[in-house]
């Protein structure tokens, strides 16, 4: 006999019992998850994987950036960044 679980509302069921378990008829063995809290979960999965492709997106522009400046430094269009440590120049 396959088991088969009925709903009233839409949501998300966990089952607590595993196959071969002992169960009475009427027995609820799981937890059920309301729609509320199931799509609360599916916007913070959504979100992560935003925030991956956004972390994505940053690393590549920076990459970009540092690409382009080489590139214009190499063809003299601007000077080399002067260091942190390097003395200025007196006004």
């Amino acid at each position: 006999m396959s088991p088969t679980l009925y709903a009233n509302a839409l949501g998300t069921v966990t089952l607590k019992v595993h196959a071969g378990d002992t169960v009475t008829k009427g027995t609820f063995g799981g937890a059920r998850q309301s729609r509320l809290t199931a799509r609360f979960s599916q916007e913070q999965a959504t979100l992560a994987g935003l925030k991956v492709d956004w972390q994505r997106a940053t690393l590549d522009a920076n990459q970009k950036l540092t690409q382009l400046r080489e590139a214009l430094i190499n063809t003299g269009w601007i000077g080399k960044p002067r260091s942190a440590s390097a003395p200025q120049p007196q006004a």
